[in-house]
């Protein structure tokens, strides 16, 4: 009877309803979950009810509620810890990666700082494109902060947690052409190989343009016909 009645609302009224009903059920699924684990000789990773947590979160980033997305990635990192290990990893950087975008777009540099210590103290572990877009951001960070030692170093962490990962050849080869004033073709030619809209990025970026030398290599045609990569989205060229 309950679902007949939502489904005869209209769409607006019953999703608003949906919602209610399950900001009202989470929290009586933790507690049961909560209650058996202590309960039952039960393996921790069989209780998982990160997922939803992590459902919620996406929907909120692309609802552009970045504020909830951002606490809510948090309590998503405290939840992890009770996941078995492999699992925890996993979603471990699922919800720092949803963090560290929330907290680029709301431009805190209060939980940036939170979060790349976060990151930080798990550096040995980091593995997977969760981990390789949130040392991205890290390296990002630091190079605006002109610390470019540390931004060259997790670059280098990003790329070792996913060496498929394009943004992080990108800025591996920015700092080599920009900070060691080396040649970066090497980087930049890992990157359009990984993805290939970094190469309109590259030769269309204001600075990189003052390297005519570069631009040419970047268009050769062993270059242009890579199509190995996938757009990777959030992050672009500075």
């Amino acid at each position: 009877m309950g679902d007949a009645k939502i489904i005869h609302l209209p769409s607006k009224s019953r999703a608003g309803k949906e919602r209610r009903f399950h900001r009202l059920r989470r929290p009586t699924l933790r507690h049961i979950l909560s209650v058996l684990k202590q309960m039952l000789p039960v393996p921790s990773y069989l209780l998982d009810y990160t997922g939803p947590y992590l459902v919620t979160v996406s929907r909120l980033i692309e609802e552009k509620k970045y504020d909830e997305a951002l606490a809510l990635s948090h309590e998503g990192l405290e939840k992890c810890d009770e996941l078995g290990d492999t699992k925890r990893r996993t979603r471990w950087w699922q919800f720092l990666s949803c963090a560290v975008y929330c907290a680029e777009m709301l431009d805190r540099e209060d939980e940036k700082e939170k979060l790349l210590s976060l990151g930080k103290a798990r550096q040995r572990c980091a593995g997977g494109r969760d981990a390789a877009y949130c040392f991205s951001h890290f390296s990002r960070w630091k190079y605006a902060e002109g610390d470019y030692d540390k931004a060259i170093a997790y670059g280098e962490t990003a790329r070792g947690a996913d060496s498929s990962f394009a943004e992080a050849h990108f800025l591996l080869g920015w700092y080599t052409l920009f900070v060691r004033e080396a040649d970066p073709i090497e980087h930049f030619r890992a990157a359009i190989e990984n993805d290939p809209q970094y190469l309109g990025r590259l030769t269309h970026d204001p600075e990189i343009m003052n390297f005519p030398h570069i631009v040419r290599k970047l268009r050769e045609p062993t270059l242009l016909s890579q199509d190995k990569g996938h757009p990777q989205g959030r992050p672009r060229a500075s």
